[in-house]
């Protein structure tokens, strides 16, 4: 993935973002096709404003199921940005939840700028990725690149959408505080486990979740619900001056 000013992505976290969910307490397993949500937004906001929207939604046939996320920011209240930001991703999985393909498209006022579309091969048990990655520009031709990024069988590769799908080695409920994978990208990451912790909710509702930590592409701190895994707010750390907070609009969960 594309480490760039976006994001959501949900991300997705980022994301962080595997093939399984088990925080703790009343489990998810998604391998059981248990989602814990089709439908569900976010409000983004910068300091004390709210800057945008994101959208998170799950399509799910008898072949495969696909993970959208949709972020929209209004460049006007954005700190030097000027233009308004649409960032789309889509997973799609097999009905074994193996990541089969990932795309992300942004666009600035309307007009596409970015696009990567990268697809997942498991080969003799390496995980292989394949890129193409084509940035549109106005006055100039497009710009396009191919990768490809071999990766042994026992590495971590961060797989989906982090609002729906946490790292494999929670699945393995491991105890150890920090855990370290692979991005789409082929960078190194690591996700830091805080335990419980009690947060507020939309300024009213208590909810007991499990922080978690992880580093790409920027420092990201994350809040899943301790019963159910949905993600519940994270806040993403630019830098000094630009920080991204997201939170959850319960009334908009759909199971």
């Amino acid at each position: 993935m594309k480490k760039k000013l976006i994001i959501i992505v949900i991300s997705i976290f980022i994301t962080f973002m595997l093939t399984s969910c088990k925080p703790t307490g009343n489990n998810i397993h998604l391998e059981e096709k248990e989602f814990p949500f089709h439908y569900v937004t976010y409000k983004i906001f910068e300091k004390n404003s709210k800057v945008g929207e994101l959208e998170i939604s799950l399509r799910d046939s008898n072949k495969k199921t696909i993970i959208k996320e949709v972020k929209f920011l209004d460049g006007d209240k954005l700190p030097g940005i000027g233009l308004n930001i649409k960032n789309i991703r889509e997973y799609e999985f097999s009905k074994k939840l193996i990541l089969q393909s990932y795309t992300e498209r942004e666009y600035l006022d309307d007009n596409l700028r970015y696009e990567d579309i990268k697809k997942v091969l498991n080969i003799n048990g390496a995980k292989i990725v394949e890129s193409t990655i084509t940035e549109f520009k106005q006055q100039v031709d497009n710009t396009n690149v191919d990768r490809k990024l071999v990766l042994p069988p026992d590495s971590n590769l961060q797989e989906g959408s982090i609002y729906y799908v946490l790292f494999s080695y929670l699945e393995k409920q491991s105890n150890e505080k920090y855990h370290f994978y692979t991005d789409l990208d082929g960078s190194s990451g690591y996700l830091e486990s805080y335990g419980q912790e009690l947060i507020n909710v939309n300024g009213k509702n208590k909810k007991n979740t499990i922080k978690l930590e992880t580093n790409v592409p920027v420092k990201t701190e994350l809040w899943y619900d301790q019963d159910t895994g949905v993600l519940l707010k994270k806040i993403e750390y630019f830098n000094q001056n630009y920080i991204l907070r997201y939170e959850i609009n319960l009334d908009s969960l759909k199971e």
